[in-house]
This record gives C-alpha cells, structure tokens and sequence, in this order.
C-alpha cells in the first residue's frame, strides 16, 4: 500500500560516506506516490529516521534484521529512531488503519449493543412512572411532526403548511421537521412508532461506528477506538438526544466530518471533501441547530489546525492559502446541500417573537447541569433515575482520562481536546449564555465529543507495552489513574465504589503484568464493563410510541373521529392538557383534525399577542391572568367544538357571559364535549371593513363588545393596501349591527356552478397549501378566511392576483367585486423553493464533477 501519509526526512547519517535512502512521499503533480518506499543502507553506519504517523511497518530484505529499528509494526510514535544498518535494504511501508475485517467486526459490536441500550434505556419497567417528563417533546412535537410530514411524502405530497396547529403554521420552516435527514427514510416505510425506533437504533450505530473510524484516523488501535466510540455513543449525553431525531442526528454526523476532514489532510482527495460536506450537511439537515452550531465550533479550529499542520507540497504562504481555501470549499459546499433546511428556518426565525429561541429549540431528555457542582455530580451519577445525565461518561473513562495527556503520537489532538472540552464544559454551566438564543446545554455535546476524543487516547497510551516500562511515559498515567480511583472511591456513594472496585480490578492484573496478550484481554474487559456501566445509568423509565403502540388506540380513534363529525370543516379546541386518553395538544396533526391550539411551534409576535389572550383556558386558574383571558376569540377562529378533559375545572358559566355559547354535546372516557353555537364559520364574505394598525387593538376592537363581525372585519394595512381597498370598498367610521345576510355554516362541497345565497360564501377545496371559495357577493366587500396569516400566501379571485390582507387581527382576506366569484388562497413560500433550488444545484454539481473525475480516473485529479 503506497505510503499516504507517511512524511519522514533523513536528517543526517554518520560518515565516512553518507548515503540516504531515498524517500518520493510526493509525485510531481502533488499527490502520494502510489508505491512503497524503498531504499539501500549500504555502507551506512547510523541511520536517524524521523516518523509522523504511527503504524509502520519496517521490513528487512535480508536475513539479519538492522539492529535498533525491529521489524513489525512500529508502535513509538512520532521522533528520532537510531540503529545499525549497514548493507541492508529496508522497505517502509504504511500499515493499514482500515483492515476490512477488524471494521467489520467493531461495527458489529456496535450494531449489536445499540438496540441494548436503546430498549433497556427507554423501555418502561415493571412499577414504574408510566410516562416521564422527558419524553413529553417525543409526544407533543417530534412524533407529530414526523408523522405529518412522512404521511404527507407517503401520499405523494410535500408537506409545507401545517392546517392542524394554531390555526395553521408554516411546516417545513420549523426546525424540527427535518425531512429531508438522510436518516428518516425509515418513515416512508415503516409506521411511524417504528421508524422512530429503528432510527434511534441507527443513530446510537452510526454514532458509535463513525467515532471510532474518526479514532482510528488518529492511528489509535482498535481496541482504543471501540473504547472511546462506546463513551461517545453511550454515554450521558447521547442517552439524553436518542430518541429525539432532530438531535441524535448531529452528533450521528459529525464524527464522520472529523474524519473526512483528517483522511483529506493526508491524501489531498477531493471525493473526501465532498463525504465531509455531505456528512457536514446532513447534520444540518436534522433541524437540531443548536448542536449542530456548537459542534461546528468546535471542528472548524480543529480543521484549520490540521490543514495548516499538514506536510506542505507548495511554498508555505500558498500552502497555507490552500489550505484555508478547502476549509472554505467545504463549509459551503456544507451550507449548499442543506440550504434547503436552513434557509426558509432563518428567514422564519426572523420573524418569531423570540427568534433565538425558535431556531435554537433545545429540550433534552435529560438532568442538564447548571452550575459546576451539578457538573460534577453529573460525572459521578452512576445510578439510575427518571433523567439520564447528560454528563455522565462512565466511571471507567475518568479513570483513563489523564493517560490521554501522556499520549506520544497525538499530542496536537491531545492539546486541543482538553482545551475545547474544558471550555464548552465551562460554557455549559456559565451563568450567561454564551452566544445569545442558544442553550447552554449545547455547549454538553461538543464537551461529551472532546472527552469521549481523549477517553479513546487515554485507553491508546494505558494499554500500550513498550520495551521499557519505567519510562515516564508508562508509569505516570498509572499512578494518576490510581490516584483518582482512590479520590472517587472515598468521596463516592457505595455504588460508586463498587463501579471503581471492579475497574481497578480489571486493569490490575496489566498493570502488574505488562504483556500484549494481557493488554488485549484487559482492555476489552474494562470496554465491556464501560458499556455496562453507561446502560444501567441511563434507564430513564419513559415510555416510547414503539413501546406503546400509537397514541391514537382505537377507543381514541373514535373519539376524534366523532369530534370531528361535529366540527366539520371548522375548528376543535382541547381545553386542559392531556386528556385520559392519552391525546397530546398537537393530536390534529396525527389525525388529520384542524385545531385551534397546540403547543412547542414558535410564534410571530402578532400571533403571540392573540394566543397569550386564548392560553390561560389550556390551564388551571393563575391569579393575575384573568384580564387577559378573553375566551371570544374562540368564535373568530371557528372553533365549533371544545374537548374538555373531565379532570380539568372548567368554568361554562364565564364562557358564556363572554360570549361564547356552548351546548353539552356528550361523554366518553373521561372527556366532555361541548358545541360551540356562536362559531363564526371558517370562511364568510362582509360588506364592511374598519383599518387598524396592530394587533392589540384588533383584538381590543374584537373583544370589547358591539363589534359584529359578521357584518365587518378589521384590516391591518399600510397606506398604499388602504388606499387600493378604499377605491373598491370604502372603510366604515363605525361598524353597526348586522344588516347583512348572516353566511351560511360550511356545507358539503358541490359544483362551483351551484348557486348561493345572497352574501355566502362556502368552501369548495380545503387543503393545506390551498383553500378555494366560492362567494356570491351582492356588493363589493371581503371574504375572511378563519386561517393564519403568514408570508407566502397568495390570494386570487377568478384567476386574477390580488392583494392579500390580514383580518381580524392574525387571519387572512381578500376583497371582491360584488357578484359571483372563485376565490382561492395557494400557499407558495419563496424561501423554501429557493432553498430547495440551491441544494438541488449543488448536489447536481458535485455529482458531475464527481463522475468527471471518475472518468478520468487518478491521473486526472
């Protein structure tokens, strides 16, 4: 195998005559020259040989091998070897850090231990907490999500409005959808509880797999990369993210950047370029920003470092421009393929009320710290509770922590990692965020990455023999590890000792006996017991849609399908939280049912201030909040249906003297169902309309009686929108009571050819990017539409663009000539298609150069 990332110099040899041997690492046109190196030692006294890289293999042509340099595998790492080789020929050859079968049976290992730690972390035990708190965001936000989106693609559709959330909200543009993750395909196959677990089976694998093939770029042994992938994959931090995909799937991701990234600072290919930009990009792609931007921070150091380190085949100032220009080559080629996600989640961010937090969204299944004592109760939680922690990394890496400082080939690695694992540690306890929006618990996974890196180069230097075990090298790592056995024994709870009893038990008998058959069995026996370890601190007792079953059994199923009858094609609104029956607030987006209502979707400011009116009835009763409670605006969003939970307090009384008029309709299970008969319907034409400049007073306007709106709605507009309106419908200085014929109650769709009452409008189409109306306008005047405003809406009556209006404070109009009329409202964002433009841009373009290269072959790079 050619020697690709092997530099080494002969400074000198001894005299009379010296004599080289002679080393091309580089052909003319840049790259590894495609052939072992070879030289003859004849009538060399000394030869002093520089290594940079581990795993060499020297050989010996003839029958006496050079005295001082061995032959085998060269374990010493970077520095000066000295020895005899007169008249020998010697043969330098790379020794294979990728040996199929060594691979193949780590990602085995793997494959077999993440479904352990999945079901035995997740699965409910007998007597326990039927449902835990962390799993509240898998029922109430990624579970809905996915289930929408994927049911969507299933049926030939791409999902970007969601109808059954808030009125409607845009979908793609949320974060935590994240189709477009390379890991979800399971969704378009599976139902969704079992694709949820098949993908967290996945991405514990891959998590492992991808670390430890990032270790064995590091030349650390197998045994070495099995040990710190197991940290990485098991530990705290990914038993918090596992069954949320969103998150599991940067930390699935970025190990394999890491490795891209050092294979191309060797070889100089740009296919690895291109694996790190898609590695790179699916990681953006899972929506989970606010990993991804930290353990971004923590490569993009670590990149430069290395390719401003790595041998230079050009003078060093272009070198370094090289350099500097491929990191750069690869961000955006990172940014092109997933720009499809981030972009529309940018622009939407913008918007929201609070846009830190709605980019960043972070909520861990997990006890995250927030001061550096709980840190460091989180690394020596060893026992079992309702929250994994996310700091915990097993008992058994803290003790082979400090080996990794004593590390002879990966010093710059050795440096850097503690430096970023320490800081983002210290990040995530600071009492102020570091970057504003973010979490501080991001900071946890590019600290968990940093030491599960030096776990795996303290596992490398403890169960390496060397011929001289007094050296410094040897013997301190081990009185350090001993040292701290000794430390967290004494302050430890006794399960702690017990876990450090059986560790120092294990390393023991290497310890005493530094063989190389003791080093294998001793390190994989501390690996398997690490592994132990971390799966029994992990259990969190929750349950799981794949442990369950669907959310909706079959008794639910009935009770949405009987709600829904009820409400027709108008709104339902679930007061009280989950009910008995296990529906979460965002159920309509798994059964297809428009609510008015949901939770964990961020919100405009406009949209906030309507909701914060609305919110207090989700609740029990908090002092304080009864001014703000205005339970009429359940009309404006036609709600025709309140599902109350029998365990809720719930006031019929106040509604009613509010002015929303219900009628017991029945009970099932624990649940109470109320019809709404002052509804106004979800579409309906008015001949009048009132400006006004923001929200707060729409809503004061709406709520503070003698305001009938189905006589006339308000308008939000600037002067130009008012002015065009006024031309077709002047405003009214006041608003009187109905005159007008009152809009009929939706109907059964029928042939836009039917005729209509004078003043109705009825709802011929409704689906989630487009709703068609037909009205039949005596006079000029608005159809309302009962759904959210939002960009990207557009509006046309018979064909013909027209200006799209905000109504009644958060909902959507569209003025119309008197007569009979087709209005359509058609959802169209920009900046998803744009976004989806750029990624299919450039994943064509690396395709094609790709193939270019591939038909050129190697001579044509």
């Amino acid at each position: 195998m050619a020697i690709q990332a092997l530099p080494f110099v002969l400074p000198f040899c001894q005299k009379p005559a010296p004599k080289t041997i002679e080393n091309y690492p580089y052909s003319s046109s840049g790259q590894r020259a495609p052939h072992d190196i070879t030289g003859t030692t004849e009538g060399v006294e000394a030869i002093n040989l520089w290594v940079a890289y581990r795993d060499v293999v020297i050989r010996c042509a003839g029958p006496e091998q050079p005295q001082g340099l061995g032959v085998g595998r060269f374990a010493s790492g970077s520095g000066y070897i000295q020895g005899s080789a007169r008249g020998k020929t010697l043969v330098l050859a790379e020794h294979s850090r990728y040996a199929v079968a060594p691979l193949f049976l780590m990602a085995v290992v793997f494959i077999i231990l993440a479904p352990v730690f999945w079901l035995r972390m997740e699965g409910p035990q007998a007597g326990t907490a039927a449902r835990a708190t962390e799993n509240t965001a898998l029922y109430e936000r990624t579970y809905p999500n996915l289930e929408y989106g994927a049911a969507r693609l299933r049926e030939g559709q791409l999902a970007l409005w969601n109808p059954y959330q808030f009125c409607g909200v845009p979908f793609q543009a949320d974060p935590a959808t994240g189709l477009f993750q390379p890991l979800h395909l399971p969704l378009l196959f599976l139902s969704t509880e079992r694709a949820l677990a098949l993908i967290s089976f996945l991405c514990l694998f891959l998590m492992g797999a991808f670390f430890a093939l990032f270790l064995r770029s590091l030349e650390l042994r197998y045994l070495a990369a099995c040990f710190g992938g197991i940290v990485y994959a098991f530990g705290g931090a990914a038993a918090a993210v596992a069954s949320r995909p969103e998150l599991a799937a940067p930390l699935v991701w970025y190990p394999l950047l890491f490795w891209a990234l050092r294979e191309y600072a060797r070889a100089r290919r740009h296919l690895l370029l291109v694996l790190g930009a898609i590695a790179g990009a699916g990681a953006w792609l899972s929506g989970g920003y606010a990993l991804s931007l930290t353990l971004l921070l923590l490569f993009v150091p670590y990149a430069t470092l290395t390719l401003l380190l790595s041998p230079a085949t050009a003078p060093v100032r272009r070198w370094h421009g090289r350099c500097l220009g491929a990191l750069v080559l690869l961000l955006l080629m990172m940014a092109g393929i997933s720009c499809v996600q981030w972009l529309p989640a940018l622009l939407w961010a913008a918007g929201r009320a609070a846009p830190g937090k709605a980019l960043f969204h972070l909520e861990l299944a997990g006890h995250a710290p927030a001061t550096l004592d709980a840190l460091l109760g989180n690394l020596l939680t060893a026992t079992a509770g309702l929250l994994p922690r996310p700091g915990y990394m097993g008992i058994g890496t803290l003790l082979l922590l400090p080996a990794a400082l004593f590390h002879r080939t990966a010093r710059r690695e050795t440096i850097y990692f503690t430096a970023a694992g320490v800081l983002a540690a210290a990040l995530a306890v600071a009492p102020m965020n570091a970057l504003p929006g973010l979490p501080r618990e991001a900071w946890l996974f590019p600290a968990a990455f940093s030491f599960a890196v030096l776990a795996g180069l303290g596992a490398d230097r403890l169960f390496t023999v060397t011929r001289d075990p007094r050296s410094p090298f040897v013997w301190i790592p081990v009185l350090l590890l001993l040292l701290i056995a000794g430390a967290i024994f004494y302050t430890g709870v006794a399960y702690v000792r017990a876990l450090v009893f059986m560790n120092v038990v294990l390393l023991l008998p290497f310890l005493l006996v530094r063989a190389r058959w003791l080093a294998l069995l001793c390190g994989w026996a501390v690996t398997a017991f690490l592994f132990v370890d971390c799966a029994l601190a992990s259990v969190c007792y929750a349950r799981h849609p794949f442990i369950e079953g669907p959310v909706m059994n079959a008794e639910t199923a009935a009770t949405l399908r009987w709600a829904e009858e009820q409400a027709l094609q108008e709104r339902l609104f679930q007061i009280g939280g989950p009910t008995p029956l296990g529906l979460p607030e965002n159920v309509g987006m798994m059964a297809r049912l428009m609510l008015a209502g949901g939770s964990a979707t961020a919100l405009d400011p406009d949209q906030q201030a309507w909701w914060s009116n609305i919110a207090p009835l989700t609740r029990e009763h908090v002092e304080g909040e009864d001014a703000a409670m205005h339970p009429s605006l359940l009309n404006y969003m036609a709600v025709r249906v309140l599902l109350v939970s029998e365990r809720r307090a719930f006031d019929v009384v106040r509604l009613e003297r509010e002015g929303v008029q219900l009628q017991f309709a029945r009970g099932r299970e624990g649940l109470r169902l109320y019809r709404n008969e002052s509804a106004l319907p979800r579409a309906a034409w008015v001949p009048q309309w009132q400006p006004v400049d923001e929200v707060a007073p729409a809503i004061e306007r709406l709520t503070g009686g003698g305001f009938d709106a189905r006589a006339a709605c308000l308008v939000q507009a600037g002067p130009s929108i008012s002015s065009e309106l006024s031309a077709l419908l002047p405003a009214t200085p006041e608003v009187q009571p109905a005159a007008a014929p009152i809009p009929e109650t939706p109907a059964p769709a029928e042939p836009a050819t039917a005729p209509l009452g004078a003043g109705a409008a009825r709802i011929l189409e409704s689906r989630p990017e487009r709703v068609l109306i037909q009205v039949d306008a005596p006079q000029p005047g608005i159809v309302v539409l009962a759904d959210t405003y939002a960009p990207g809406w557009r509006v046309t009556v018979d064909d013909t663009r027209k200006t799209m209006l905000r109504v009644n404070g958060v909902f959507r109009g569209a003025a119309v000539p008197a007569g009979a009329h087709l209005v359509a409202f058609t959802y169209f964002p920009t900046p998803f298609w744009a976004g989806l433009a750029v990624s299919l841009a450039t994943t064509a373009l690396l395709l094609t150069t790709g193939m270019v290269r591939l038909l050129r072959g190697p001579g044509g790079q």
